[in-house]
């Protein structure tokens, strides 16, 4: 099964290349981003995000008072429950003095685990960050991905997709048998 998803992902990467996919600035801007897509349009986190101008940074967020903070990003919708959710993931991330390298030095398990214990960031948002602004190998089951998978992809008759958990493990089997995972 890896050595099929492994070709899969060869020739998807042959053919379109490494696509630079979650359009951010910054490591900490997907962290944003992460955040504020959950239930909204992209073109809304955009609006969100262009409202900080140069300013996007943990130490702006940290330094924002909620209300502030909240109507920078109103466009998002949910913009109260998504601040408080930015002001805990900022706490979370200045553990690590704000450095992608010192997240880095941690497994992508303890990583993992610590960010779902932050208010506001589930499975998916979660291993967004990982993947996006961290680089670890992991892979996000999202809407997209399950539709992709049961209807091109993993079709084959060696996996029954069950749940998110099923179809996250086979992909995750297929990335950690690559040494650079990039898309």
């Amino acid at each position: 099964m890896a050595r099929d998803l492994h070709n899969i992902y060869n020739k998807l990467l042959s053919r379109y290349g490494d696509l630079h996919w979650w359009p951010a600035s910054s490591p900490y801007e997907v962290i944003v981003g992460a955040v504020l897509t959950q239930n909204t349009a992209w073109s809304n986190v955009e609006k969100a995000i262009d409202n900080f101008g140069d300013s996007l940074s943990p130490e702006f967020i940290a330094s924002l008072d909620m209300d502030a903070l909240a109507e920078l990003i109103r466009p998002s919708g949910f913009f109260n429950q998504k601040a408080a959710s930015l002001k805990e993931i900022t706490r979370w991330f200045e553990k690590y003095g704000y450095s992608v390298e010192k997240v880095k030095h941690h497994s992508l398990e303890k990583i993992r685990k610590e960010l779902l214990t932050v208010k506001g960031v589930g499975k998916e948002t979660a291993d967004s960050i990982l993947l996006y602004a961290f680089d670890y190998p992991t892979f996000v089951v999202d809407a997209y991905t399950k539709g992709c998978s049961s209807g091109c992809l993993l079709t084959l008759s060696w996996i029954t997709i069950q749940s998110n958990h099923t179809l996250k493990a086979a992909w995750n089997r297929m990335v950690s048998s690559i040494t650079t995972f990039t898309l």
